[in-house]
């Protein structure tokens, strides 16, 4: 999956190096169904610096993966990189379908809801 710009753009810094976390990695699963699955991955690279990955399967059997890695700059929470990835993959929406864009918007709004206890 090309990596476009996300509708929480602003959370990202654009400082590009090289990391990438192969193992540790923190791994939430967003949708399943079938065939169509979307998970999300998150690692703390470096000291604040959070970077976000995916594994997709997609409706049509295609597949899409990324270990977090700083390629593409970082963000300096671990909710500011999933809402980053999220945001991504809902830019990307027509790629799959209308359930699987249902659970990346729920997951986006569970993300934005202040949590007091």
């Amino acid at each position: 999956m090309k990596q476009t710009k996300s509708i929480f753009e602003h959370l990202r810094v654009l400082e590009f190096s090289h990391g990438e976390c192969r193992q540790g990695y923190h791994q939430e699963k967003v949708f399943g169904d079938g065939g169509e699955s979307v998970e999300i991955y998150t690692a703390e690279i470096e000291p604040g610096r959070w970077a976000w990955g995916y594994n997709v399967y997609f409706s049509n059997e295609r597949n899409a993966h990324r270990f977090p890695n700083l390629e593409y700059g970082y963000c300096r929470s671990e909710r500011d990189a999933k809402l980053f990835i999220l945001g991504v993959l809902l830019v990307n929406g027509r790629m799959f379908t209308q359930t699987a864009r249902e659970a990346i918007g729920n997951a986006i709004t569970e993300l934005q809801q202040l949590k007091l206890f």
